[in-house]
């Protein structure tokens, strides 16, 4: 355990690294006092992540605005609020939460209330159409064809795929012609997230632009997603799936090894899918890096997770969209 503690805190790091290990964990920890019910602890959490965060997301600011009105911090609640709808949240999601009727009445308020239409004049012009449009008419190809070719998720990638060779093909020929358009507006623009291209659309999957995982080939483009990671612009789970897609693509042996990066670290503490991982030394490993960098292990967080019914409260409580259902159901 000791010697898991040093190799986890002595791996060189760089800035961007440290700020998102830092950060994320301050969310994490946020997430549990939150299910707590330590509103204050949590809120004080969130801003401190948000002082070193390279991004955060719409979702964690939103959560951070709940907790600052649960702790009846109102300047700092208003303020996340303001921004909030600036990056798209409609000001009906605040006043469907019960955890701003106390707040209803106050001048602050009523001023947000009565701006909501420039807010969210503000939120249009910030996104980047001509690029969402390319995005969503690649992932809309790109499912056409493999219902087409009834080819899954995983099809022409796993090496016992029963497609036939001729659409095996067909579908490289889609993916590799995907990605080379992809490429030409990723160096103008950048990697896509809801700073560039808006809100996540809540009809899509939560792995986002699903072409994206098909091309696992080219390892400048995973390093590129890495940084994504990094700078907060792709969820660390959607990063996990990539290398998991990465390895069955390849058919490797999934197998959990000491996390040698900060990145890595969380990886190994907050994503890993048991699922994959279900022998008693992988489960350990998993434990004792959470451990290493104080934090619960799994089954400490599945019982507290429980008790405070997250699949119903959780996911309806605390996320901006208006999701319904989100997360894995019992």
């Amino acid at each position: 355990m000791i010697l898991l503690f040093c190799n986890i805190f002595s791996f060189s790091q760089t800035e961007s690294e440290e700020n998102f290990f830092n950060s994320y964990l301050l969310f994490k920890k946020a997430e549990i006092n939150i299910y707590q019910k330590n509103y204050k602890q949590a809120s004080e959490q969130c801003e401190q992540a948000f002082e070193i965060a390279n991004y955060y997301s719409t979702t964690d600011l939103y959560i951070a605005t709940i907790c600052a009105a649960l702790s009846q911090d109102t300047n700092k609640m208003f303020s996340y609020m303001e921004m909030t709808l600036k990056r798209g949240i409609l000001f009906s999601r605040y006043e469907e939460n019960p955890a701003f009727v106390s707040y209803i009445d106050l001048p602050q308020w009523q001023e947000l209330k009565n701006n909501q239409q420039n807010y969210y004049l503000h939120y249009e012009a910030s996104i980047n159409k001509e690029y969402k449009h390319i995005l969503d008419s690649l992932d809309k190809e790109d499912q056409r064809v493999r219902k087409k070719l009834k080819g899954s998720f995983w099809t022409a990638v796993l090496p016992k795929s029963k497609m036939s060779k001729k659409n095996i093909k067909s579908l490289q020929y889609v993916d590799s012609s995907a990605m080379a358009i992809f490429y030409k507006y990723y160096d103008k623009y950048g990697y896509p997230y809801e700073g560039n291209i808006g809100k996540p659309d809540i009809s899509k999957s939560p792995l986002g632009y699903i072409f994206l995982y098909h091309h696992y080939g080219n390892s400048a483009f995973i390093d590129k997603q890495r940084q994504a990671v990094l700078d907060g612009k792709m969820p660390l789970y959607q990063y996990e799936f990539k290398l998991r897609y990465i390895r069955l693509a390849k058919n490797e042996t999934l197998s959990l090894k000491t996390p040698s990066t900060p990145l890595d670290t969380l990886l190994t503490a907050f994503t890993i899918h048991w699922e994959f991982y279900k022998d008693e030394q992988s489960r350990q490993l998993i434990n004792d890096v959470r451990k290493a960098i104080n934090y619960l292990s799994v089954e400490e967080e599945q019982k507290l997770r429980q008790e405070y019914k997250e699949d119903i409260v959780y996911y309806q409580f605390y996320n901006p969209w208006g999701w319904s259902k989100l997360g894995n159901k019992k």
